[in-house]
């Protein structure tokens, strides 16, 4: 499942994405991904929360953006 949070800056939108996947982590039977511009929530997620900073990767346009989720997804199919 791919949730979209959006609204404007200073509503609150990080700190409900970090409490809904922390809380997540006990409900999920595949692996909880965190996509984020930078590392700077790491240690307010579970450690059982896969983190991935965007920006490592060659992301420039929305096509590659959706083939980089089409790739983390096809990673949790058993």
């Amino acid at each position: 499942m791919v949730q979209i949070i959006a609204g404007e800056k200073g509503k609150g939108k990080t700190k409900y994405l970090l409490e809904k996947a922390n809380a997540a982590v006990g409900a999920a039977n595949g692996n909880i991904v965190y996509l984020d511009k930078s590392q700077k929530h790491m240690y307010e997620l579970s450690n059982k929360v896969r983190l991935v900073n965007v920006m490592d990767y060659p992301i420039t346009n929305c096509d590659e953006f959706m083939g980089f989720i089409c790739g983390i997804v096809s990673q949790d199919k058993t």
